[in-house]
């Protein structure tokens, strides 16, 4: 949600796509190889784009149509003057996600971007003290630095459970 509300960056990468229909599956294969699926960010390339309608090839060659609100976080990709670094053209390699319909079934596709923010979070057992779970960062083959045990804390996010405690303590809320 956050990624979504922030400026498209643009395209991972261009590809030039050949003349050749024939051509072009082989060609969008190729360049998937470099920019895998990452779990429901998926990498396709566009082989149509305009400001109302972009149309993209994932890895498994199903051509995907995404239309209206699906388009809005790309929104400034998409214009017809927009800078031509991220501007999304035939050839752009970009990242689809399927949203979820109120039903519980798949949704519409929109387009989006990795996200750049990384976290950490620590799950524990209040009454034991042990550690249930551990995530440290977005996706480990994109970096291997583990936010919960390599990062160096801010120390005013450390000592606020305790102030709060001690303010209960005396009545405070």
């Amino acid at each position: 949600d956050y990624e979504r509300r922030q400026v498209y960056r643009g395209p991972e990468d261009y590809v030039d796509l050949p003349a050749n229909p024939r051509e072009v599956d082989a060609r969008i294969a190729e360049a998937l190889q470099d920019h895998p699926d990452n779990d429901e960010l998926k990498a396709a390339v566009a082989t149509e784009a305009g400001p109302k309608k972009v149309v993209a090839v994932l890895q498994s060659g199903e051509a995907i149509t995404i239309t209206g609100d699906g388009l809005k976080p790309v929104t400034s990709g998409l214009a017809l003057k927009g800078n031509p670094k991220t501007q999304i053209r035939p050839g752009a390699v970009i990242r689809l996600i399927r949203g979820v319909g109120k039903d519980g079934k798949p949704g519409d596709w929109s387009v989006t971007q990795l996200p750049e923010v990384e976290g950490a979070f620590v799950a524990i057992d209040p009454r034991t003290g042990a550690v249930r779970a551990m995530v440290g960062g977005f996706d480990y083959a994109k970096g291997k630095f583990n936010h919960v045990t390599q990062a160096w804390r801010q120390p005013g996010s450390s000592f606020k459970p305790f102030i709060y405690s001690a303010a209960l303590e005396k009545g405070f809320t």
